[in-house]
């Protein structure tokens, strides 16, 4: 069992929900520009691709965990959206004007061999100047290398609960910076944790994920702080976002 399965029925309500695509759109229209086709990779609850659906996309939404597929479902299906199970280092055959890997996906990447995969798979099924959007935790921030925690309160099955995402660091490496993520779910008032997750997180530095893009032939074209396109710096940005971009005259392959 994907360790999100466990966390579905109530892991949506920290994903930001409407507030956060309105903070977003801007980012995400400029993304797709023109094109029609999107592939959204490791797509948990379909917030990312219901809002591309709704602006007149075809959307294909992969996910690895079954049980966050059929919240996503439940939560926004559209005729417009083929929701499948699957790998984001092995993307559906096909290929799209934009693909996106969004909320800190990449991070639960847990080899190099991997990162470099995901990046030479999404090259191949990119139109010629179609677009990469990634978005991940800056591993190159100084703010991740101390203990974090944000916290969610709301409602639930008519219950109120509480929501924990705590983050530690573990050690830094050559390519990434190693976090643990902890998601807790608790009854409001209660001491104890209802449910409880524990994930590591590769915190992939941007000089490494550049070389990815670089050895996959993408050209990066823009490099961000966060998904409202804030100027990037590697010691105090929380986020790094980066818009990728296959070349207009790139022969496709064909995909497997």
């Amino acid at each position: 069992m994907d360790s999100f399965d466990q966390v579905a029925e109530w892991y949506d309500l920290l994903a930001g929900g409407p507030a956060r695509v309105e903070r977003e759109a801007p980012l995400l229209r400029r993304a797709l520009g023109s094109g029609r086709r999107v592939l959204d990779l490791a797509c948990g609850t379909g917030l990312h691709a219901r809002f591309f659906a709704d602006a007149g996309a075809d959307v294909t939404a992969v996910d690895i965990s079954p049980a966050m597929l059929n919240a996503a479902r439940a939560l926004r299906n559209h005729p417009a959206i083929q929701w499948r199970e699957g790998s984001m280092t092995d993307p559906p055959a096909g290929t799209w004007d934009l693909i996106l890997c969004l909320g800190n996906s990449l991070a639960l990447l847990r080899r190099r061999a991997e990162v470099l995969q995901f990046f030479t798979e999404c090259a191949k099924r990119l139109t010629p100047g179609g677009a990469l959007l990634i978005q991940l935790l800056n591993g190159a921030g100084t703010q991740w290398r101390e203990p974090r925690t944000r916290e969610v309160q709301a409602t639930l099955g008519g219950r109120n609960i509480v929501m924990r995402k705590h983050w530690t660091f573990l050690r830094s490496g050559d390519d990434c910076l190693e976090v643990r993520l902890s998601v807790e779910r608790f009854e409001k008032g209660a001491d104890c944790a209802a449910d409880r997750m524990d994930t590591l997180l590769n915190l992939w530095y941007p000089a490494y994920l550049q070389s990815c893009g670089t050895q996959a032939e993408l050209v990066l074209e823009h490099q961000w702080g966060g998904m409202r396109e804030e100027p990037y710096d590697a010691a105090e940005s929380t986020d790094c976002v980066m818009l990728w971009r296959q070349t207009p005259s790139k022969n496709l392959a064909t995909a497997p």
